[in-house]
Formats: C-alpha cells, sequence, structure tokens
C-alpha cells in the first residue's frame, strides 16, 4: 500500500510503505495534518496494489485501487493508521461505517478488481 500526496516535498517517504508506517508511528496521526500547515492544497490520494502470479515463469498481473481525498485534523477513532486524518467527501475514514468505507476505499477498489478478475479466470 502506498499513501501519497501530490506535490508534496514528503511524496518520496510516502512512496514506500515501509517507511510510511514508520513515519505515522513517529509522528502521530493527530499530528500528521500539522505537515501540510504550509500548503494551501491539502489534496492526497490512498493508493492500494494487488498482484497476482500463476508462479515463476508468469508474469503478475496488477490490481490498483486509488481514492483522492484530503489531509485533515484528525476525527473519529485513531487506532487504524492514518484513516482519522484521510477525508473523502466530507468525512474522514475513521467516522466511516466499515461497509461504507470498504465500498469507496483504497483496499476495497483494489480487492473489487481482484476479485472480478479472479471469478472470471477461475473454474
Amino acid at each position: 500500500m502506498k499513501f501519497s500526496i501530490p506535490g508534496s516535498p514528503f511524496q518520496k517517504i510516502w512512496q514506500s510503505s515501509r517507511f510510511s508506517k514508520w513515519f505515522m508511528q513517529s509522528l502521530g496521526v493527530k499530528q500528521f495534518h500539522k505537515l501540510l500547515a504550509g500548503f494551501e492544497d491539502k489534496g492526497a490520494q490512498a493508493v492500494c496494489t494487488f498482484a497476482y502470479s500463476e508462479g515463476p515463469g508468469h508474469e503478475p498481473i496488477v490490481f490498483q485501487g486509488r481514492t483522492k481525498g484530503k489531509i485533515v485534523e484528525a476525527r473519529g477513532p485513531t487506532d487504524f493508521g492514518w484513516d482519522a486524518c484521510f477525508e473523502y467527501e466530507g468525512q474522514t475514514y475513521a467516522e466511516m461505517a466499515k461497509v461504507e468505507k470498504n465500498k469507496i476505499s483504497h483496499r476495497g477498489k483494489a480487492l473489487a478488481k481482484l476479485t472480478e478478475w479472479l471469478n472470471a479466470h477461475t473454474e
């Protein structure tokens, strides 16, 4: 999973999930929005990528989901990553019911693409 802030000086940090997890743990979700205090554009996008391969020698098939939103001051429970500071259409991921979040989230979109492909290519 990647979390990117297009145009942000921190964009390169977020290109690797191994750094984003450490970064969020160190900074804390309640402080994250302050990184963008000097920027007018708080737009962000969450990206999830699944890949499937039939095994060695087979090219992987990539399924990607993206959700555009913006970074806001934390709202809702802060117990799951950056959900409390990523807002989509007026609600943070943390404020959404799990069923609703899964319909619009980057993970949900990527998983839906993978599931559709598997259903079409398996007996």
